[in-house]
């Protein structure tokens, strides 16, 4: 199957890919560091993890974000298998964007404590997280119709591939803060009273950049888990957030929603927590809509804009194994191919407690996030 997708790939796309993942091998190799990946755009609005950090941390990571403008091919069903065209079903186009967008991005994170000094703040966090990169055609193209719909990991017969017209390359620039505070509770024993943190937190943010801007707040719980088990080498937990946001336009998303609300719910396993822990997470976002209809008015072929936000749902599965993770998110749950589709995101976590690489990274802006 590999060789397959490798015959299928055009010279320039491969020229494109190799640029784009050697910036991104560039990054971890020469700035290896850095968390917070929650907080940028626009992966926070496609289905991304949304939990605030528990602990101080610096983390750098690289994501790849589409935005699909159409949704498959024409396509009819013979014999229970689907038979693809190159014609564009026009009816499904998503909303007034009319170009395909594939976010390529690399984030910079800082998480740190207020005042650890202070019994009260000493549970309030800023993340700080710097954002850059540019949008283009690759990878997200290859990834989505040369690997997914080329293939069947699903189990399915291969996907009819994604149109794609207007690719258009913007460079991209945001920063985004957000503070987080997780609620303490007072164990009360012959010895004293005993400080410890409840998995419970709320906090809110800002986002601003050339793609949008965004303010919100937002409130849950994060790593609710019962006792290990198999003697302590299996640990399960649930999560789950709600946040409540105002967007507003940019360079880029010129027609957002006047609000938008998020809930989401995960279950992880974490495999050795004591020793090299393992996570592995599943969850699912439900969002109210951060792009607005448009309805078409085929007597006059004009388009009618109107406030009705599009509901989106997704699903995500992120991986973290020592200090590094894998998150990848799409609109599976939503039944469909087009508009915020899927994308992921790939970091490395440093913690205070790594001295050595802390003296290497002194340098490093990322301190002053």
């Amino acid at each position: 199957m590999l060789k397959k997708i490798i015959h299928r790939i055009n010279p320039a796309s491969t020229n494109n890919l190799i640029i784009i993942l050697g910036m991104a091998i560039m990054t971890f190799f020469f700035v290896s560091t850095l968390m917070a990946q929650s907080t940028t755009l626009p992966s926070s609005h496609w289905g991304g993890t949304l939990y605030p950090n528990t602990e101080q941390a610096k983390e750098i990571g690289v994501q790849f974000i589409l935005f699909s403008e159409h949704d498959k091919y024409k396509h009819s069903i013979s014999n229970g298998k689907m038979i693809c065209t190159d014609e564009i079903d026009f009816s499904k186009k998503y909303n007034h964007m009319n170009e395909t967008l594939g976010f390529n991005l690399i984030s910079m994170s800082n998480t740190r404590f207020i005042r650890k000094s202070d019994v009260l703040q000493s549970s309030l966090l800023y993340q700080g997280s710097l954002f850059f990169g540019l949008t283009h055609n690759q990878p997200t193209e290859f990834l989505q119709n040369r690997v997914i719909h080329t293939s069947n990991l699903r189990g399915a017969d291969p996907l009819c591939k994604i149109p794609r017209e207007k690719t258009p390359v913007y460079g991209l620039l945001g920063y985004s803060g957000q503070l987080s505070y997780f609620f303490n509770s007072l164990d009360r024993s012959r010895r004293g009273t005993v400080q410890n943190r409840t998995p419970f937190f709320v906090g809110g943010g800002y986002a601003v950049s050339n793609i949008m801007q965004d303010a919100y707040i937002f409130g849950g719980f994060r790593d609710m888990s019962s006792r290990e088990l198999l003697w302590k080498r299996l640990r399960i937990s649930i999560s789950g957030v709600f946040r409540a946001g105002y967007p507003y336009k940019g360079f880029i998303f010129k027609n957002v929603a006047n609000g938008y609300t998020i809930f989401q719910g995960s279950i992880k396993v974490v495999l050795f927590p004591y020793f090299f822990p393992i996570a592995i997470e599943i969850g699912r976002t439900a969002h109210s809509g951060l792009f607005l209809k448009e309805e078409f008015d085929d007597a006059i072929h004009n388009s009618l804009n109107d406030l009705t936000p599009l509901r989106e749902s997704f699903s995500y599965i992120f991986i973290n194994i020592g200090s590094f993770k894998f998150e990848m998110f799409n609109d599976s749950a939503g039944k469909k191919d087009r508009g915020p589709t899927f994308g992921t995101r790939i970091s490395a976590t440093l913690y205070p407690t790594d001295k050595y690489f802390n003296k290497l990274l002194n340098w490093f802006p990322l301190k002053y996030l």
